[in-house]
C-alpha cells in the first residue's frame, strides 16, 4: 500500500512534465479495462471456492485499478473505446471464468493463466512507451503479478499441480521462483 501512496504522490510531478502519446494513452486505458476484467475475475472465484489467496489478489487487483485509474484521471484520457479489443478481452475473461468455475484447481490454473497474460501485457507496454511514469506505473504492476504468480504456483503445488508456464518463457518464470 506504501508503493500506492508513493506512486499517487509522484504522479502530479510527473503529470507536469511529460506528455503522452496517443499510444501511451491507449496503453493505460486499455490496460485499465484489463484491470476490471481481472477484478472481476478474482471476486467471481473468491466467491466460488473462498480461497484465502482468491480474496488476497482480489484486494491487491482493487489497488492495482487505483493506481491504473489515477492515472487516467490525472491525464483526463477517456475510456478505452475499441469495441473489438474489449469484445476479444470479455472473451478470454470468460472463457477464464468458465475453466475457473470448473474446480479449485482449474480456478488456480485461470488465475495464472490471468497474471502470465498481464506480465505480457506489462512488457509490452513497458517497450513501447518513453514516459518515465508509465515505464515505473507497468514495472510496479508486472511485480506484483510476479507475486501472484509465485502465490499462485504455491497454492497449486498444495494441490500436487506442477505449474507450467504458458505464455511466459520458462526463464522468466523459473527467476520468479
Amino acid at each position: 500500500m506504501c508503493v500506492f501512496f508513493a506512486l499517487i504522490l509522484s504522479s502530479a510531478a510527473y503529470s507536469q512534465s511529460e506528455e503522452m502519446t496517443m499510444a501511451d494513452k491507449d496503453g493505460i486505458s486499455n490496460f485499465l479495462v484489463e484491470e476490471r476484467l481481472a477484478n472481476d475475475f478474482y471476486l467471481l472465484m473468491n466467491e466460488k471456492w473462498d480461497i484465502p489467496l482468491f480474496n488476497k489478489i482480489s484486494n491487491s487487483e482493487v489497488e492495482n485499478l487505483m493506481i491504473v485509474q489515477n492515472i487516467v484521471d490525472t491525464y483526463g484520457l477517456d475510456q478505452y473505446n475499441d469495441d473489438e479489443n474489449n469484445h476479444n478481452l470479455q472473451f478470454e475473461y470468460l472463457s477464464l471464468i468458465e475453466n475457473g468455475n470448473e474446480s479449485v484447481v482449474d480456478a488456480l490454473l485461470a488465475s495464472a493463466m490471468v497474471e502470465e497474460m498481464d506480465i505480457i501485457k506489462l512488457d509490452k507496454l513497458i517497450n513501447a512507451t518513453s514516459s518515465m511514469e508509465l515505464v515505473d506505473t507497468y514495472r510496479l504492476l508486472k511485480k506484483l503479478s510476479e507475486q501472484h504468480l509465485r502465490a499462485i504456483t504455491i497454492e497449486l503445488d498444495k494441490y500436487g499441480v506442477d505449474y507450467i508456464p504458458e505464455i511466459i518463457e520458462p526463464d522468466h518464470y523459473k527467476s520468479l521462483m
